[in-house]
């Protein structure tokens, strides 16, 4: 169960922020905010480049993840890029592509669920 933080007409989203959206078929969804507006995003052997730089992401399983390549994309002004922690089975902005602000309804503030795992 997650604590969402509501951000109302004007999401101030930030890069690595687990956004709560409304997705292409409308379920809500959470994914990790990776890209913003003006952002050159791609991910060369499982690892996240932005415009050019390599980001070490903790929350990525990259044992679990290889040979994993996408891009390079430019995210569009008034919106931002989706992924999934688990990038190897993850429906995401590479599938749908960037997705605009006025979709984002949130972001998790908070983890209560399971009871090991808050925070």
């Amino acid at each position: 169960m997650l604590v969402v933080e509501l951000l109302g007409a004007a999401p101030g989203v930030q890069r690595g922020d687990l956004a709560v959206f409304r997705d292409p078929d409308g379920a809500l969804t959470l994914k990790r905010v990776i890209g913003l507006p003006g952002d050159r995003v791609a991910i060369r052997d499982a690892v996240l480049e932005i415009d050019g730089r390599a980001l070490r992401e903790d929350y990525v399983d990259y044992s679990r993840i290889s040979g994993l390549y996408f891009g390079p994309v430019t995210v569009p002004a008034g919106a931002v890029f989706l992924l999934g922690d688990n990038r190897a089975a993850s429906i995401d902005s590479r599938i749908y592509g960037s997705l605009a602000l006025d979709r984002v309804v949130g972001r998790a503030a908070l983890r209560l669920w399971p009871p090991d795992t808050v925070g």
